[in-house]
């Protein structure tokens, strides 16, 4: 078997404008492939151009503020799942209060704090993709249908 048929998501684009290594983390064991912008009028081109199952938003850079990203973006795409996750690590993240209040205004939108993000994903605690454990059993001769 292949990680592909493990990950939840085939295409996650990542918005933010400082690495975020928790975020991203999450992110590689929930998809197959994480296309990482640095700010929101990045995010918007990509997504006029490419399909992503779920945009995730952390920091949009200097010349857009999350919220015109995310209306940008449910313009563009309206049945996008979009994430707005608060990383302290990123002094230009977007504090959750306010994030929630963007998150209510779309049925498919959350506003997640990073600790909350693996849960969310569907990943057990650690980080680590239910499907990636079940494969290693596999693989170490382990057969679930015996």
């Amino acid at each position: 078997m292949n990680r592909d048929a493990f990950v939840r998501f085939r295409k996650i684009m990542l918005v933010s404008s400082t690495p975020s290594q928790e975020v991203e983390r999450c992110l590689r064991n929930a998809a197959g492939e994480i296309v990482k912008v640095s700010d929101g009028e990045d995010a918007i081109e990509r997504v006029q151009h490419a399909n992503f199952d779920i945009a995730v938003l952390v920091s949009t850079g200097k010349k857009m503020d999350v919220a015109e990203t995310f209306f940008n973006l449910r313009d563009i795409k309206g049945s996008m799942p979009i994430l707005i996750v608060d990383d302290r690590s990123d002094p230009h993240c977007f504090p959750l209060f306010q994030a929630a209040v963007i998150a209510h205004a779309s049925s498919n939108t959350q506003a997640l704090r990073v600790e909350e993000l693996a849960g969310y994903l569907g990943l057990e605690p650690g980080l680590a993709s239910p499907g990636i454990a079940r494969r290693r059993r596999h693989k170490a001769g382990h057969n679930p249908s015996r």
